[in-house]
């Protein structure tokens, strides 16, 4: 058992394929323990010592790729959260970065859905103020006549009741217009250079581990 040093990306290149060794070790037909009769030797063996040394050898096998496996995993998590890196002018460390694009499927969620409501809520109060504009004119020639219509809208006090009790208000807390465009430009910023910087952070930094395959 010994140390021994790669790049991060050497690391996942290596976590890749020891997936597919441990699998196919796991998956396969390779028997651990056996049953005979009487002098009988294991099925498919010479001898149940054969048998033995073939199944400890096996079993031994697998857990040193699945050891292997974990010094290497765990080297990359410590090491993804040492690293330092900077992405569209926000620094993060290389877990968090990793995290932010596994999971920026919600922020896009999110955008899409204040878009939708934005759009939906200003049709509507377009709607709405063009409605009540008409009622306004409506009310007021109502009182006063079509020909004084105008003189009289000009007097606030008449139609402060009135506007009280049907003009529509755009209750806007997070700011969606503002709220929108920035996480527009934040989303588009940070997919234009996560890739490049995580490619180049796992080249650039080593990880260190103990390896049960060195003697």
């Amino acid at each position: 058992m010994g140390t021994r040093i790669m790049s991060i990306q050497e690391g996942l290149n290596e976590l890749k394929t020891l997936d597919a060794r441990i699998n196919r070790l796991l998956t396969g037909s390779k028997s651990y323990g056996a049953i005979t009769i009487g002098e009988r030797t294991v099925q498919g063996f010479d001898s149940n010592e054969k048998f033995i040394e073939s199944a400890k050898a096996a079993f031994q096998s697998v857990q040193a790729l699945i050891k292997r496996r974990t010094h290497i995993k765990n080297a990359i998590i410590a090491k993804n959260a040492q690293v330092i890196v900077e992405i569209a002018g926000v620094e993060m460390s290389l877990a968090e970065a990793i995290n932010h694009k596994n999971y920026i499927k919600a922020d896009k969620e999110l955008y899409k859905t204040l878009v939708n409501q934005y759009n939906q809520l200003m049709c509507l109060l377009d709607s709405s103020e063009s409605q009540y504009r008409q009622k306004l004119d409506a009310h007021v020639e109502n009182i006063v006549g079509k020909d004084q219509k105008e003189k009289m809208k000009a007097n606030e006090e008449i139609i402060k009741f009135f506007k009280e009790q049907n003009e529509p208000h755009f209750h806007d807390p997070i700011g969606l217009k503002d709220t929108i465009e920035k996480m527009a430009q934040e989303i588009e910023d940070f997919e234009a250079k996560v890739d490049f910087v995580l490619t180049r952070a796992n080249i650039t930094n080593d990880i260190e581990f103990i390896d049960p395959t060195i003697e």
